[in-house]
């Protein structure tokens, strides 16, 4: 991309303190009895979420309206094995 300018400061800031929610498998039936759902909210990747937006618009593709953007998914830090699959079903059928 030699001679673009790529600016993603400011989703870089939007990200920052983005969290996505996180529940393993073994805790679906009792994630909401606990006193704090924090230790099931984990960091975005910005670079995994922004490649993301970059393959989009590099196939032609573009966020319509606002609001579509926030269905947009986010990416976590560390994603466990069962989450990725997840991510995987759920890109796949946007």
């Amino acid at each position: 991309m030699r001679g673009h300018i790529i600016r993603a400061t400011g989703l870089h800031a939007l990200l920052t303190n983005e969290k996505v929610a996180a529940i393993p498998d073994s805790a679906v039936n009792s994630y909401k009895t606990t006193n704090t759902g924090s230790e099931f909210r984990v960091a975005t990747s910005i670079p995994e979420t922004l490649r993301q937006f970059d393959a989009k618009f590099t196939s032609g593709e573009m966020f319509r309206s606002a609001p579509v953007i926030l269905e947009f998914p986010t990416t976590p830090v560390r994603p466990t094995r069962s989450l990725r699959q997840a991510w995987t079903r759920f890109i796949n059928s946007v």
